[in-house]
């Protein structure tokens, strides 16, 4: 008797067990008939373009990129709103002129954020009834520019020291400048040739890049060499040569650049940059040297406060 009834419920129990688990296998398949399914998504963040950049700032700003067309420098920085420029024969310097007014203390000239406060008092001799020479100017190749940033009127920061009218910063090439996401390697160069003072130059820089230090640390280093040949000749409006109303020998220039980084990324929140940069020029019966080195360190956390 008590086999029997063992029997009988242990029939019970698999046939309630069977149906529990037939509950759960419909209520999943009614589950899966109501749920939608997504496709894959896919989030990828690119550089911000100095263009971009200058759009997020409030005041008169306009940025402009020299590496990604064939313009000179002058017309780079003269397509700007209120913004000239003069690259000085007599100075071998470059001037930039913010409605109306240049120089220092009304213009604060940068070369990577660090003001330039070169002074120079020579004018060209073959000039006559005053001479174009603004005594005050930048000594950068403009080869190893790839932006130059301008701010219009007052600004807040290091920009706005010595800044009557306004600001410029011209940017030079940095380690992401030479290489491209995915690669070790990079190299870029540039040249150029034309007459009426033009002349020719280029511009060869070699950089490298590796991981480092975490997951998302890199250190990257880069070398940048450049040159010129230019000649202060020139044609007037009747085709005649400057050789045969003013010829000075000694205004020819070849200045020589040379430019180095590192970068040093520890982390995706923290950064080091270290440069160095020469400028050597012979003219007028003067040498020339300019000397720049500077150390950045940038901290970029995820935090709106900072």
């Amino acid at each position: 008797m008590n086999v029997i009834k063992l029997a009988i419920g242990s029939g019970i129990l698999l046939l309630s067990c069977g149906a529990y688990s037939q509950s759960i296998s419909e209520k999943t398949n009614s589950d899966k008939k109501g749920a939608a399914e997504f496709s894959p998504l896919s989030v990828s963040v690119g550089k911000t373009t100095s263009e971009q950049e200058a759009l997020e700032k409030t005041g008169a700003t306009s940025s402009r990129t020299t590496d990604k067309n064939l313009q000179s420098l002058d017309a780079t920085v003269r397509s700007m709103p209120g913004t000239y420029t003069q690259i000085d024969p007599g100075q071998g310097a470059i001037s930039v002129n913010i409605r109306g007014m240049s120089g220092f203390g009304r213009v604060n000239t940068m070369v990577d954020g660090i003001t330039q406060s070169f002074y120079g008092t020579s004018t060209s001799g073959t000039t006559t009834h005053g001479s174009t020479n603004n005594m005050a100017g930048v000594l950068i190749d403009p080869n190893l520019l790839v932006a130059v940033d301008v701010t219009r009127g007052d600004s807040s920061g290091s920009e706005g020291i010595n800044a009557l009218a306004g600001s410029a910063n011209m940017r030079t090439i940095g380690v992401d400048d030479v290489i491209f996401n995915g690669n070790t390697y990079g190299l870029r160069s540039r040249f150029s040739v034309g007459s009426n003072g033009l002349g020719r130059s280029g511009m060869i820089a070699l950089g490298g890049k590796s991981d480092a230090f975490t997951d998302t640390g890199s250190i990257g280093v880069m070398a940048a060499v450049s040159g010129s040949s230019v000649y202060s000749n020139f044609s007037n409006g009747s085709g005649i040569n400057s050789k045969e109303f003013g010829y000075d020998k000694y205004m020819k220039q070849n200045p020589k650049s040379q430019l180095y980084k590192m970068d040093i990324r520890p982390d995706e929140f923290n950064s080091f940059e270290l440069s160095a940069r020469t400028y050597e020029n012979k003219f007028t019966r003067r040498d020339i040297t300019s000397d720049d080195y500077y150390i950045k360190y940038h901290y970029t956390p995820f935090s709106e406060l900072i």
